[in-house]
């Protein structure tokens, strides 16, 4: 893996994805719809919203696994 890649951050995934990234594509598309939208509507530099929300959509993707 180089600098550009990363280990997916749901445990139970062995996929890598790009660096920067909050999981890997196949991971995120088992986040619900509902989940995603809040994210992508959350601006990055929100903090702590964003990071619980990062948590909960981590725990999501890994509940679906």
């Amino acid at each position: 893996m180089n600098a550009t890649r990363a280990s997916c951050s749901v445990l139970t995934c062995d996929r890598d994805m790009p660096a920067g990234q909050v999981m890997c594509a196949w991971c995120w598309s088992k986040v619900p719809k509902d989940l995603r939208r809040k994210m992508d509507g959350t601006r990055f530099d929100a903090g702590r919203q964003r990071r619980e929300l990062e948590r909960q959509a981590i725990s999501a993707a890994q509940a679906a696994s």
